[in-house]
């Protein structure tokens, strides 16, 4: 056999592992949620949307989805996040350490890792449609408790941006429009959506093949994002169904129960 028949044959058995790892579906069946049992299967590669009522599980779901909560495991119940995949949770009030800006935005990622670079860093800001004197402060030195000095608006694109510079495989964002004007919210659900597409923010174009899928789950009490999402779930006090797009915008509104 020739020489490179076996590095070709171990390449396309890498190939073919990888693809059965990208095929993992993120399972979740028969979960207590406090208030119902939830059963979710999400394809890796997707923009997800959670909407439903306030109260009605979104934030349980999405916190045991980013490991920020243990599941409730009846007899019957599935729940498998694959394990090679990296998750970031997003919560709904982030947190900041007394420290620079830019430390607080590269937080887990390596020491002269690409992820880190200025300029990506700063891509990411101009994306998300954070201010200018906010990515100003991001070049001083000035070591602050940040979660004293930013606003509550801000404090959110920061975090969503310290998730995306990270660029795990998974991220899981709770509400991350609630307290947006349309046009900055319509800035972020863009960036979601380059997220998953691009399978990362401000990559290589030429190392795309080489990535591995990239998924997003959020939550909104509001429609904010359903146009944009590959699929919708409403979530409540009877369970958690899928719904069709078009269902939610002809409604125009998120509903306490079931849509029928």
């Amino acid at each position: 056999a020739p020489a490179g028949s076996k590095s070709e044959a171990a390449a396309d058995d890498y190939t073919n592992t990888l693809e059965t790892f990208d095929a993992l579906p993120i399972t979740v069946q028969n979960i207590d949620l406090g208030q119902g049992l939830a059963s979710v299967i999400i394809t890796q590669g997707q923009l997800v949307s959670f909407i439903g009522p306030t109260g009605g599980g979104k934030s349980v779901l999405l916190k045991l989805l980013g490991g920020g909560k243990l599941p409730m495991i009846k007899a019957v119940g599935v729940f498998n996040v694959p394990a090679h995949l990296r998750v970031l949770h997003v919560p709904a009030e982030p947190l900041f350490f007394k420290g620079t800006l830019l430390k607080n935005l590269t937080y887990g990622v390596m020491p002269g890792d690409e992820d880190g670079d200025i300029g990506r860093i700063m891509a990411i800001l101009g994306k998300l449609g954070v201010k200018q004197h906010c990515i100003d402060m991001i070049v001083n030195e000035n070591s602050l408790d940040w979660g004293l000095v930013l606003s509550p608006t801000t404090r959110i694109l920061l975090s969503l941006a310290r998730a995306l510079v990270a660029d795990p495989e998974l991220i899981c964002v709770h509400k991350p429009t609630e307290l947006l004007d349309q046009e900055n919210a319509k800035q972020v659900l863009r960036t979601l959506r380059s997220f998953v597409r691009m399978r990362g923010v401000e990559q290589d174009p030429a190392t795309f093949g080489n990535r591995r899928p990239r998924t997003c789950i959020f939550s909104s009490s509001k429609t904010y994002g359903v146009e944009i999402s590959d699929r919708v779930f409403h979530v409540s006090c009877e369970g958690v169904e899928e719904i069709s797009k078009m269902e939610v915008l002809r409604l125009g509104r998120v509903t306490s129960s079931k849509v029928n």
